[in-house]
């Protein structure tokens, strides 16, 4: 088998690093716990402030019904049979309270 250049065994070595790092970063930032609220200052005299708690109570309230159906041993169940009108059923009752 014919060996690679080192011009072709440096590319690949960047290309890797360059995956790696991007690989990387995309865990770090996106698994940071961090959110972002896609909030501009405008003309019409909104208070940038009240939307923000406004975003901030969405996002913590988003976030105790993902726990919520997270611990549903039903939905779980649901999930593991690949039963999709149980497992939606199961999230409109939690999201829309659905019942």
């Amino acid at each position: 088998m014919k060996q690679l250049s080192f011009q072709w065994r440096i590319t690949l070595l960047t290309a890797l690093l360059l995956a790696l790092s991007c690989v990387t970063l995309n865990v770090l930032v996106y698994h940071s716990g961090a959110y972002y609220f896609d909030t501009f200052p405008d003309a019409s005299g909104m208070d940038p402030v009240a939307e923000c708690e406004v975003n901030i109570k969405t996002v913590r309230r988003l976030v105790e019904l993902a726990d919520e159906l997270n611990a549903d041993p039903e939905l779980k169940a649901a999930l593991e049979n690949q039963d999709s009108p149980r497992s939606q059923a199961l999230v409109n009752r939690v999201l829309l309270g659905v019942r």
